[in-house]
């Protein structure tokens, strides 16, 4: 199915307003739609760094179970992704989102970015950011 980019638009400004119908979505979301689906992967594939279409395949992921297709978007999302700050967030929400499965999202990325420091180090921060956490929490 080919979705204009204009629902693509509306769905993003209706995930982004200061009230979104967290029900509605939720429900869509739990109930494995798979137009919803389709319309988030048509979105990344336009836009794969956008943290709105990427935040809802997380979402999608968490009642669905589709590791393949998170791990391959959002590594895709990191490799395009030129602003660091927002680098550090697909990092993030990526190890979030595929942690629960035993994949070891920021170990993959680390491969993947051996030869580009500036990431490097962005995941090197955020890798000990989450052990600071995990010593914290096993405290």
């Amino acid at each position: 199915m080919d979705f204009k980019s204009s629902l693509i638009t509306i769905f993003i400004e209706e995930t982004e307003t200061d009230n979104p119908n967290y029900p509605l979505f939720r429900r869509y979301f739990k109930s494995r739609n798979s137009r919803l689906i389709q319309l988030i992967l048509a979105g990344l594939s336009d836009a794969p760094t956008n943290q709105t279409l990427l935040t809802g395949l997380g979402y999608f992921h968490e009642n669905n179970k589709i590791l393949s297709k998170l791990i391959k978007f959002y590594t895709n999302a990191c490799e395009k992704e030129q602003n660091i700050e927002k680098f550090k967030e697909h990092c993030i929400d990526f190890f979030i989102y595929t942690q629960p499965d035993g994949y070891d999202a920021l170990a993959n990325l680390k491969l993947i970015f051996q030869a580009d420091e500036q990431k490097l180090n962005v995941l090197e921060d955020v890798i000990k950011m989450i052990g600071d956490q995990n010593a914290v929490i096993d405290f």
